[in-house]
């Protein structure tokens, strides 16, 4: 396949995800009057925190997920055949494969307090087959910036690491594994109405957050002819923790603790997933469908967005021990919606 080919994939993806991007964003609803009181800042980033927090747990999984897909035969390798697709992908001669990925999403919350903005991710990582073991680690960074309802904005720059393993129980049934440990610098500018003198200031404060997330699955493939399908049942644990803090007026008015204190946020969540993809191998280029289930089993605070499914669409290429790979996604939850994209380069030795 001619490289203009591929040139002409990532365009028309890219062309998609523009023109797709302002229709399925959901509700822009103009902005309501800033907060009268705490109360509403505290509801606005638990939401923002729990919603930001799952959704970076997700990119960084689904970076390691389509690594694994390429590890076992889903990544367009031209000579997986049905029964034979373990043996046929992955690593080369010393066993060795590095990888990276780059990420975009635009996450849009349109509950009473909404807000909407852009999550960017950039992860790299290395592994090492050992017989029908894969043993890898990866090291991701995420920024986050959104707008929220009371008029302000949050930010948070953050990095995480990432032990991964998989293991081939048939040639083409695989278990995954996974454990990530990510840190946050974040930031919150809001604005407060103060109750004794009625005026508008601008309040905002920095402060430190750690994730805790781990992921378990089971995949099955299939090749017939030229087809490749795959399917993974899986199960994730996270646990976000971001301390209390106090709001400060950026304009030195003295506001008392109790009036602009945000609340300690422990986050706990359990999540189960179904998902498939469907692929077609042209030679070394395989373009794919997808989709998968998301159930939430148990969470902490407030029963929201139980339930969702993402979809996925994009293409993978190979040339000898060099892979490419660029995927679109649209998520939809309750009150929530988000649409992005991920890049993919692997490299084997």
């Amino acid at each position: 396949m001619h490289y203009s080919h591929i040139f002409k994939a990532l365009a028309l993806t890219a062309l998609l995800l523009l023109v797709a991007a302002p229709a399925l964003a959901g509700p822009h609803d103009p902005p309501p009057d800033p907060v009268q009181d705490v109360g509403q800042s505290q509801t606005t980033m638990r939401t923002i925190t729990r919603t930001s927090a799952v959704t970076a747990a997700h990119a960084t999984l689904d970076a390691i997920l389509t690594r694994h897909d390429d590890l076992h035969g889903f990544g367009g390798d031209a000579t997986a055949e049905a029964g034979t697709i373990g043996a046929s992908a992955g690593n080369s001669g010393m066993g060795i494969g590095v990888w990276a990925s780059g990420g975009w999403q635009h996450m849009n919350k349109y509950s009473s307090q909404w807000s909407r903005g852009n999550m960017f991710t950039a992860t790299a990582g290395m592994d090492k087959r050992i017989g029908d073991a894969v043993i890898g680690i990866s090291a991701g960074g995420e920024w986050l910036r959104l707008d929220m309802s009371d008029s302000g904005r949050f930010h948070y720059d953050g990095f995480s690491l990432t032990p991964y393993f998989s293991y081939a129980l048939l040639p083409t049934l695989v278990m995954d594994a996974a454990m990530g440990l990510g840190w946050q610098n974040n930031r919150q500018k809001t604005t407060y109405i103060s109750g004794s003198d009625g005026l508008r200031h601008d309040m905002e404060e920095d402060y430190a957050s750690w994730r805790l997330f781990t992921s378990a699955g089971l995949s099955k493939y299939w090749a017939f002819d030229n087809w490749t399908l795959s399917g993974r049942v899986g199960g994730m644990y996270l646990h976000q923790n971001s301390p209390s803090y106090t709001l400060r007026g950026s304009d030195g008015f003295p506001f008392s603790d109790d009036s602009t204190r945000i609340s300690k946020n422990l986050y706990d969540l359990f999540q189960l997933s179904l998902g498939g993809r469907v692929g077609y191998r042209f030679g070394n280029f395989s373009p794919f469908v997808g989709a998968t289930y998301i159930q939430d089993v148990a969470k902490s605070g407030r029963q929201e967005d139980f339930a969702g499914a993402d979809f996925q669409a994009g293409f993978n290429y190979r040339v000898g021990n060099f892979s490419l790979g660029l995927t679109g996604t649209y998520g939809i939850r309750y009150a929530f919606n988000k649409i992005g994209g991920m890049l993919n380069l692997r490299l084997d030795f």
